[in-house]
């Protein structure tokens, strides 16, 4: 029996690392600068207003991190839906979905303003009895509750920037946001430390309205190819296709072959298209044998897209999870059991390199690109 040797797996684990680090930079330094930021600001409130002034601020961050839970909420719908939507390249349906997470951030903490606006509910919960405490603390908090609405809103704008692969902007917004708040606040604080609670909202505006100009300013730079809020661009030429298609062998076929006649119409090289009639042709039969569906899902989706000779393909179905590519790379070693099935999911794994899969709510997506 052969010793096992340990094999170093090469400058693709560095690579991976390194986009690893790339796309989770943002976040990383996001909650690095909270937990700085956060920091800050209680030295600043504890010099301006004492004990007093840091219980209130302990209560508003309170507040603020409920908001947070439900803004980050939002922002995984974003990576999740979004980013398979941009790997399709429907830019037109991640607009809408952008539009729809801003609406659905700025809704949520619009319910926590109101909740932040009635008279003594906050600070009953936490245990504040006195009228004059209580009364105080109302307009602590009705003050500091114009903060949310901006915040999140900048929040969600992020989440479609890194999307969009925009890090370096992503990077600058996160850090800009949170240093002009520690800027304002202390600026208050120092000069007009009676008045310190209205800077929070003060410094969240501010960066807002510099956010939307920069993005108004990029979008006609552009020539007004993108969106002048979310930056999306309206569109990146090319050409698609969709197929809905019945869990059938002789759906499949008739499928395979409006795709490659679409591919065969766009001059894409017929070496790629074998490439990928032979892949899809795989995963295709093999979805329409083993994937049972679901109620809903009477048929599976495919999704192609074309530009200057580079073709992505998407294929979602709603069977149970399975990753073809995971297990076809699994069946190199057990091909002489003469398995048909575990034959085409090898081939599919095998014979186009950039190819990868997800399961997201409900659906099994691979995503192939050449």
């Amino acid at each position: 029996m052969p010793s096992a040797l340990f094999l170093w797996p090469g400058a693709w684990l560095r690579k991976l690392f390194v986009k690893n680090v790339e796309e989770g930079a943002p976040i990383t330094i996001s909650n690095i600068l909270m937990a700085v930021t956060l920091l800050l600001i209680n030295n600043i409130i504890f010099d301006a207003q004492g004990e007093r002034g840091l219980f209130f601020w302990s209560i508003c961050l309170q507040m603020l991190l409920v908001s947070i839970v439900f803004i980050n909420g939002v922002m995984e719908a974003l990576f999740a839906i979004g980013g398979v939507m941009v790997g399709e390249h429907d830019l037109r349906g991640f607009s809408l979905l952008a539009r729809k997470s801003l609406l659905t951030a700025g809704v949520l903490v619009l319910l926590m303003m109101v909740l932040m606006w009635i008279p003594d509910v906050v600070g009953i919960m936490f245990g504040i009895e006195e009228a004059q405490e209580l009364a105080a603390l109302n307009q602590v908090l009705r003050i500091f509750s114009l903060l949310l609405l901006p915040f999140a809103l900048t929040l969600t704008l992020v989440a479609v920037y890194l999307v969009l692969e925009r890090m370096v902007l992503s990077v600058v917004i996160i850090v800009g946001q949170l240093a002009m708040l520690v800027l304002i606040v202390w600026l208050f604080a120092t000069n007009v430390p009676d008045y310190v609670w209205y800077a929070f909202p003060l410094a969240a505006f501010l960066f807002l309205g510099a956010q939307v100009v920069y993005s108004y300013v990029s979008s006609r730079r552009q020539n007004c190819r993108v969106s002048g809020l979310t930056l999306i661009p309206y569109s990146e030429g090319g050409h698609l296709l969709d197929c809905s298609v019945q869990y059938h062998l002789e759906d499949v076929s008739t499928a395979l072959n409006e795709i490659v006649a679409f591919l065969e119409e766009m001059k894409v090289e017929k070496e790629a298209v074998f490439d990928l009639h032979l892949c899809l042709e795989e995963l295709m039969i093999n979805i329409a044998k083993h994937s049972t569906g679901r109620v809903v899902h009477h048929s599976f989706d495919v999704h192609v897209f074309v530009k200057d000779q580079h073709v992505r393909v998407t294929l979602k179905d709603g069977g149970h999870p399975f990753d073809p590519i995971q297990a076809g790379h699994a069946a190199k070693n057990n091909l002489a059991d003469s398995d048909d099935a575990k034959f085409g999911v090898y081939l599919a794994a095998n014979i186009i390199k950039d190819i990868s899969y997800k399961y997201m709510y409900g659906l099994n997506v691979v995503l192939i690109k050449i």
